[in-house]
């Protein structure tokens, strides 16, 4: 079985890789967010609603705990964004790929041999704060099965909030905040942009 499982596996990554190659576009991808994300530089303080995918299909997830949430991502999705990275960038699509493949890879790299309580390999603690980007990502664009620790329950819907504030013309400082509700405390941060 183990060893059907990674033929499977390494089918999907080759298909994977190949659709890449001749520009396709399939599930796995990284996805746009489900919103129009407001422009840096600006004050701004707003919320979108986003739709959660729900808990990955099988085992072959990674859980990134946090002490509100914890986040389960596909493997698949991490693997083809790895796989898939540009190894000399020419466009600034290219560039994303290449960073998202890069910080895919912080978080493969980081996996410990310890499952969650949905069968997914859990990402130690510690892992590069870059990947937390390619989390927000995921987050944004609803790729991603999210937990209430409270609960132990899988959520439909976080709100995404993006909350900025111009104090001059170079001082400023904007964050991403993902919560539960709108407007409560985020489970999940990451910087947007800073002046």
């Amino acid at each position: 079985m183990k060893n059907f499982l990674m033929i499977v596996f390494l089918v999907n990554v080759v298909l994977g890789f190949a659709s890449f190659v001749s520009g396709e576009q399939q599930k796995s991808l990284l996805r746009a967010p489900q919103f129009e994300q407001p422009k840096a530089g600006n004050t701004v303080d707003t919320s979108f609603k986003v739709t959660m995918e729900g808990v990955p299909a099988g085992a072959n997830c990674v859980s990134v705990m946090q002490e509100e949430a914890t986040i389960l991502i596909s493997r698949d999705i991490l693997e083809y964004l790895k796989i898939a990275k540009p190894m000399e960038p020419k466009t600034e699509e290219e560039r994303i790929a290449s960073i998202n493949g890069r910080r895919a890879e912080i978080l493969l790299d980081n996996l410990q041999n310890i499952k969650d309580d949905f069968g997914c390999l859990i990402v130690q603690e510690s892992f590069d704060d870059d990947a937390r980007y390619l989390i927000s990502e995921l987050l944004k664009s609803g790729q991603v099965g999210v937990i209430n620790n409270a609960t132990s329950q899988p959520v439909d819907h976080i709100y995404v909030r993006f909350k900025a504030f111009v104090a001059g013309p170079l001082a400023g400082k904007g964050d991403i905040h993902f919560s539960f509700t709108e407007r409560s405390a985020p489970f999940f941060t990451v910087l947007w942009w800073v002046s």
